[in-house]
């Protein structure tokens, strides 16, 4: 009898170490579990079947696995270029591009925030940019987007077309399209002109034609308060202020040109617009302006002071 009271004191023992052991591997399975999963889930994300390219034309791409990481530019399309980034969240951003387009594919996994996949249509061919060569950049350029300092050269831009409805805005960065809350600019009189900041990331253009930089960057007399038909930069090569002028010898057309988000803050009450008339003209060309332009008008000058009247810009 006690040597079978001794056999099952030891046979308790051996399962009690047996079922310790136990509980501390699960134990240790759920800490480590816990502890690490984006490690595994990087190593899983990380098995691509071959290795990611730097360039790829339209459709559904994996970014990381099937495509490199980088700023990729598509400028051989006709029409429009559409683009959908859904990011690991599963949450998708849209853009669409005339002219030239640049996305910025950055592939994340896990908890690492960035892209999953990427579907383009009437893209084309996407290029890897190779961002360390030794390019200067350029002061003349057509539509799409361009980043500013990198590939296109601040500064002020006259534009080769006239009367087409030309339109800009600038970009934050490659992942973001123009909205409602844009600082868009429509250009609808007159030759465009546009002062591109050495602060700004990137500018986008549609219908603008070739945009070419002026040699003296706003003019070598400075901002004026006297000037003739032409288009200028509000600040830069005019001052704001009341304008009068005696309408030229036929039809005088002006017009002033502002960011459409400031017009609809005003709650459209004709912050911008312009006039097409016979004789004598007086305008107001407003701080907020992004430009004036006129023709047939003959000559515009500053009204020293704003009374009740027109002013008279003989004075």
């Amino acid at each position: 009898m006690p040597d079978t009271a001794r056999l099952c004191a030891v046979m308790f023992g051996q399962v009690s170490k047996l079922v310790f052991v136990a509980v501390v591997l699960v134990f240790a399975v759920v800490l480590i579990g816990v502890a690490v999963p984006s490690e595994s889930d990087s190593v899983q994300a990380l098995s691509c079947a071959t290795d990611p390219v730097s360039e790829f034309g339209d459709g559904v791409h994996d970014v990381g696995c099937e495509i490199s990481d980088g700023v990729y530019v598509a400028d051989e399309f006709e029409g429009v270029c559409n683009v959908a980034l859904t990011d690991v969240g599963g949450e998708t951003r849209f853009s669409a591009f005339v002219g030239r387009a640049v996305i910025n594919l950055k592939a994340g996994w896990a908890n690492v925030p960035g892209l999953h996949t990427i579907e383009s249509d009437g893209c084309g061919t996407w290029d890897l940019r190779d961002d360390g060569a030794d390019v200067e950049p350029r002061d003349e350029f057509g539509a799409g987007a361009y980043e500013v300092g990198l590939e296109i050269e601040p500064g002020v831009y006259e534009s080769s077309v006239d009367s087409e409805r030309c339109f800009w805005f600038y970009l934050d960065d490659w992942h973001y399209s123009g909205g409602s809350e844009t600082a868009v600019v429509v250009w609808q009189v007159g030759q465009p002109v546009v002062s591109i900041p050495d602060d700004a990331f990137g500018f986008y253009s549609v219908r603008c034609g070739t945009w070419t930089r002026r040699a003296d960057d706003g003019g070598s007399a400075g901002v004026v308060s006297r000037f003739g038909d032409g288009s200028y930069v509000t600040g830069l090569d005019i001052a704001p202020g009341l304008y009068a002028s005696d309408g030229g010898m036929g039809v005088c057309e002006w017009y002033r040109t502002a960011p459409v988000s400031l017009v609809a803050a005003d709650g459209g009450s004709g912050d911008i617009g312009g006039l097409r008339s016979a004789g004598r003209q007086v305008v107001e060309v407003k701080s907020g302006d992004v430009g004036f332009s006129a023709s047939g008008c003959g000559e515009w000058r500053l009204v020293p002071e704003v009374g009740e009247g027109d002013g008279d810009p003989d004075k």
